[in-house]
């Protein structure tokens, strides 16, 4: 077959899937209850309007459709909740509820930095720069918290491309555990056996693992999700263990 011929064979293929995934927009919009498609040939407006109907079920399960729009395809509040305006309209109760939450919540954070590290600005860790991710997208559910900032839809899934942690220091920080006692310790978790400790109770492990918090995972975190990460300044580690486990009855290296 000769080059134009090929070029011909694909276009007359490009376009009959075209228009394939067009006829299945338009009628999933219809079954949807939408019986006023966009004009002809625009298939971007039907995607977006399909995203939005598939949303929309969630969005009202959440509490409402203010700000939802299928011209976009996304459900963004008009303006941000104003706390202040919630207190004066529901009550003594529920404010007193919200402050007991910040009370918790700054609880927690001093708890965490009793064994985490916890720097005071910016300049007490590494530098805060992205290491290397696939992206990977949520799907039509917009995110449970901060859908506002990250301005759903996104890919907001990070995948790592390299190892943030080498094998090899991997393998040194296992050995370190296992002088730890690491290996006294057995849970069962449903199907699974677990084996491990959490990383408060293991110094030497602690140490390497705040380390890494100060020069690279915090870091990381705040260069990857600036939307509503100002500095790794704010972050706090809580629950941290290192485990082995293995969905058979016996036990596997870690």
């Amino acid at each position: 077959m000769s080059p134009s011929k090929v070029g011909v064979a694909f276009l007359v293929l490009a376009t009959t899937v075209s228009a394939q995934i067009d006829r299945a927009s338009r009628f999933s919009l219809w079954q949807r209850g939408d019986h006023l498609p966009c004009e002809d040939g625009d298939t971007l407006c039907d995607i977006a309007k399909h995203a939005f109907l598939r949303q929309a079920p969630v969005v009202r399960l959440r509490g409402g459709e203010d700000g939802c729009s299928p011209a976009t395809g996304t459900c963004e509040p008009e303006a941000p909740l104003e706390l202040d305006a919630l207190r004066a309209e529901l009550g003594h109760e529920f404010s007193a509820a919200l402050d007991r939450n910040e009370e918790d919540h700054a609880k927690d954070c001093d708890t965490s930095c009793e064994y985490f590290y916890c720097g005071k600005s910016r300049e007490d860790y590494g530098p805060v720069v992205a290491p290397p991710v696939e992206s990977v997208h949520m799907g039509s559910v917009p995110p449970e918290d901060f859908s506002g900032d990250f301005k759903f839809p996104l890919d907001l899934i990070k995948v790592s491309t390299a190892p943030i942690v080498p094998p090899d220091e991997a393998e040194e920080v296992v050995a370190t555990a296992l002088t730890e006692g690491l290996a006294n310790n057995e849970y069962t978790s449903g199907k699974y056996k677990l084996g491990g400790d959490w990383v408060k109770k293991m110094p030497k492990t602690l140490a390497w693992f705040n380390s890494r918090l100060r020069d690279t995972i915090f870091p990381a975190a705040a260069a990857l999700f600036p939307e509503v990460v100002r500095g790794p300044e704010v972050l706090r580690a809580h629950s941290v263990a290192v485990l082995k486990y293995n969905r058979c009855t016996r036990r596997r290296p870690l």
